[in-house]
């Protein structure tokens, strides 16, 4: 078979191009990105300049997305089951971090308060703050210590609890602190 253009270069770009033209004529105009300006919470319309755009608005969807991967995690900071029966157990840096800090018996979760859980707990809330269990962990440990910063680490916890369980498919941990701070820590 014959080749209309000699050079491959020029056929392949040949191609292209008919390809191209034959798509634009033939096939419906779909786009990639869709204005939407009628629904609210489009997700299509992320980072264009009109219409909805979530991540520029404010409101609880906002805030949603951006506690949306912590919602995931559990008390230990994994996004599996410590308890799960599989052979298979992963680990992330804020698990490993943790874990010398939790355990679990009886499905009733403890965390130690020794000044090295406690810096823990803190570098945790430097590097992800919206990770709500370090802050709980933190403000019941000064608690305890007498400390006056646990009531500022204990409402961050319950602002962020308060968001994450309202996002579907959370972690059951999220609502069991959530109840935790609102029967023991509320005034």
């Amino acid at each position: 078979m014959k080749t209309l253009f000699s050079n491959k270069w020029i056929a392949g770009i040949g191609t292209t191009v008919i390809a191209g033209v034959i798509l634009y004529f033939f096939l419906p105009s779909t786009g990639g990105i869709h204005n939407n300006e009628n629904v609210n919470g489009s997700i299509q319309t992320i980072g264009q300049t009109g219409g909805t755009n979530i991540i520029n608005s404010d409101g609880p969807l906002k805030e949603q997305l951006k506690y949306l991967s912590v919602s995931k995690l559990n008390a230990f900071g994994s996004a599996f089951d410590q308890a799960s029966t599989s052979a298979i157990i992963f680990n992330s840096p804020l698990s490993t971090s943790l874990a010398p800090f939790l355990s679990t018996s009886n499905n009733v979760l403890t965390w130690q308060c020794s000044t090295e859980a406690m810096m823990t707990y803190r570098k945790i809330i430097v590097e992800m703050p919206e990770f709500p269990f370090a802050h709980f962990y933190l403000g019941s440990c000064e608690k305890g210590t007498g400390s006056l910063d646990w009531e500022s680490e204990i409402a961050a916890a319950k602002k962020i609890f308060e968001i994450t369980t309202t996002i579907p498919d959370h972690h059951v941990n999220h609502d069991d602190v959530l109840k935790i701070i609102r029967d023991k820590y509320s005034n």
